[in-house]
C-alpha cells in the first residue's frame, strides 16, 4: 500500500505544475539549507536572521526553478510522448485525457 501512495505522489508531482512547485523546493531547499547552515556555522556567522534570509532565498529559487523546469522540459516532454503515441497508433488519448496528462485540467477544443 505504501509503494502505491509513493508512486502516485511522484507521478502527480512529475505530471503537474503544482506538483513541481511542491517537490522542487523540498528537494532543493532542504539539502542546500544544510550546506549553507554548515558553512555559516564554520565561519562563525550563524544567526537566526541569516538562516531565515537564506531559507527565503532558497524557497524562492526552488519555486523559480520548478516553474522554469515545468514549462521548458516537463510539459514539452509529456506533449512529445503523447504525440509519439498518437503517431504509433497506441491508444491515442481523448482530448480530456490529453489535457489532464499535460496538467491543464481543462478539456481541449477539438
Amino acid at each position: 500500500m505504501r509503494d502505491a501512495r509513493q508512486q502516485s505522489f511522484f507521478k502527480w508531482a512529475s505530471h503537474s505544475l503544482i506538483g513541481h512547485i511542491v517537490l522542487f523546493p523540498i528537494g532543493f531547499t532542504v539539502p542546500m539549507l544544510f550546506v549553507f547552515w554548515d558553512s555559516m556555522y564554520s565561519g562563525g556567522v550563524l544567526t537566526f536572521a541569516r538562516v531565515l534570509h537564506v531559507l527565503s532565498l532558497l524557497v524562492g529559487g526552488g519555486l523559480v526553478v520548478a516553474i522554469l523546469f515545468w514549462y521548458t522540459i516537463s510539459r514539452s516532454a509529456q506533449e512529445h510522448t503523447l504525440a509519439r503515441l498518437e503517431l504509433m497508433g497506441l491508444g491515442a488519448p481523448s482530448p480530456v485525457e490529453r489535457a489532464t496528462a499535460i496538467g491543464r485540467n481543462q478539456p481541449l477544443d477539438c
